[in-house]
């Protein structure tokens, strides 16, 4: 993993992970037709991860299936100072 700001910047640092959390809805797994099996869990999971700068960020997931379900797509959150702005890379939307 590199962090996006300094790849952005063409910089180089170190990442480490922090917090981590997930919502716990239950999904249950299910059979189709065929009697195959399929897990669509949708629960995001967020990973909190800074660089060795001091450039912040999430990542948030959820779940996918063998089938090609996805219940989401991944997004990382850029934090840039320690005030609490937020803002998206690479066409990624913009959580306040």
């Amino acid at each position: 993993m590199k962090c996006p700001v300094c790849i952005k910047e063409n910089l180089t640092s170190r990442v480490y992970g922090g917090l981590g959390q997930m919502t716990s809805a239950y999904y249950p797994p299910f059979w189709d037709e065929d009697g195959k099996h399929h897990e669509h869990d949708a629960n995001r999971r967020t990973s909190h991860y800074v660089c060795s700068l001091n450039h912040q960020w999430q990542e948030v997931t959820s779940g996918s299936c063998w089938c090609g379900w996805t219940g989401g797509k991944k997004k990382v959150i850029i934090k840039p100072d320690m005030e609490g702005e937020v803002w998206m890379i690479d066409g990624l939307y913009l959580l306040a």
